[in-house]
This record gives structure tokens, sequence and C-alpha cells, in this order.
């Protein structure tokens, strides 16, 4: 569900056309001083809004399918690396390999090594004056997996004694997961990046201070009013339509 903010972004555009179909019926009677209230350049306004809107419910979308593409490919991610860890432990590798490589196993599947301290126990230790500090075993942030899930595998490559005979477990197979997962990672970022760019421009088009159309909506809402009176039937009309600075409304 969209949020209201993006709702408003809707709204605003839509306004703008109501209005602008008013001032085009007022034909000749419509000649602001200020270039960008004439009706030609509300025209291109009007354009140039509606791209950078739709761009950006485009881009968002995009952004969506490349998260649960990015998602489904890490969705059986520990499975896999459960049975790698299995198969280590299963073959001729040596105990101190086995030790060894645990460490990354934990990272990866973000396995605590010690027992996470209560609240009571900090506090214990605190008064005591031993600040007790636990590095956070969230250690699942996709970059940091991508990263530690290639380690992983150059520790394994050349391992003669890792060799599977499944063949979703072996090197080879691995490799490509780790690649099929850097890319879907890039994909992600890549659209993530082009709906900040999508949504900078819908800012600047419709909320920039003077030539944003929020700004020159109410301003054609005020030349009307000067040009026919606050009781005149037209005014009354265009001040039903309502303009919002959503950035302003965050501050």
């Amino acid at each position: 569900m969209a949020s209201k903010n993006e709702e408003g972004h809707a709204i605003n555009l839509a306004n703008f056309g109501f209005l602008l179909t008013d001032i085009s019926l007022m034909a000749a009677g419509f000649s602001p001083s200020k270039p960008n209230l004439k009706l030609t350049a509300l025209q291109t306004l009007q354009t140039n809004a509606k791209t950078a809107h739709d761009a950006l419910l485009v881009a968002e979308a995009n952004e969506r399918i490349a998260m649960i593409a990015r998602k489904d490919a890490f969705q059986p991610l520990d499975p896999l690396l459960r049975r790698i860890n299995y198969a280590v432990k299963a073959s001729s590798t040596s105990v101190e390999f086995d030790n060894s490589i645990q460490t990354i196993f934990r990272d990866l599947l973000g396995i605590r090594v010690s027992k996470r301290l209560t609240a009571e126990e900090k506090a214990a230790a605190k008064a005591a004056g031993v600040e007790k500090k636990q590095n956070s075993s969230s250690h699942l942030q996709i970059e940091n997996r991508i990263n530690n899930f290639d380690r992983l595998i150059k520790q394994l490559t050349p391992v003669a004694a890792y060799a599977p005979n499944e063949a979703d477990l072996k090197i080879v197979a691995l490799t490509a997961k780790l690649n099929d997962l850097k890319q879907k990672q890039a994909a992600f970022i890549a659209c993530k990046k082009a709906t900040e760019n999508a949504r900078e421009t819908r800012n600047i088009v419709f909320y920039a201070d003077n030539t944003g159309l929020v700004a020159v909506a109410n301003d054609c809402k005020m030349y009307i009013k000067s040009l026919k009176g606050i009781s005149s039937t037209l005014f009354k009309i265009v001040s039903k339509y309502k303009f919002v600075n959503f950035l302003r409304r965050k501050k």
C-alpha cells in the first residue's frame, strides 16, 4: 500500500491537470507577466512532472523486483552452507582445517561463540567497574555474507580432500552461486541508486522553490485570485485544488 505522501504526490499532479484545464478555458484572459505562469510553460511543467512521476514509479518497481530476486537468491544459502559444513566434516580434511574453517561458517550463519550477556549481567559488570562489550552476531548483512562466502570458497578450493560427489557442493557450483549472489546484489544496488536519482528529479520538478509544480500552481491560484477576485466562481473552483509540499512537511 502506498504511503499518504506517495499518494499525495499523485494528487498534486492530478490537481495540476485540473488547474491547467481551467486555465486553458480562460484563453486570452489568462495573461500573467511571470514567464513560468504562462500557458505554454505550464504545459511543459505538466509534461515534465508526469515524466518524473512515472519514471519514479518504474524505478521503484524495478527496485522491488531486484530486491525480491536477491532475497530468492539468498534464501537457500543457509541450508547449503550447513551441507557444505557437513561435507567438510565428513571428508578426510584435517581436524585443524575443520576447526579453522568453523570461524567462517559462524560468520556466515551468525552463530555466536559466547553466550550473550543478559541486561542484569551487563549492569552487574558495569557496577563492578568492568564494562563488558560483545560484538554483534549480525554478520548477516549482504556484503558481509558475500565476502565470507567468497572466503569460504577460497579456503576450500586448494584442499584436495574436499571433493564431494554432490554437484551443488563442488567448488565450481559454489563459485557459480557466489557469482549469482554478487550479480543480484549489484543489480539491486543499481536499481536502488536509480530510484534515488528518480526521486531526486521528481522532488526538484514538484517541489523546487519558485519553479516546482507546487510553487507554480499556488502562484497561478494567486494570479487568478488577483485577476477575478476572491468571490469569483473561477477562484472558488481553483481554490479547491490543494498543492502540498511534502518535503517541507518532513522538516
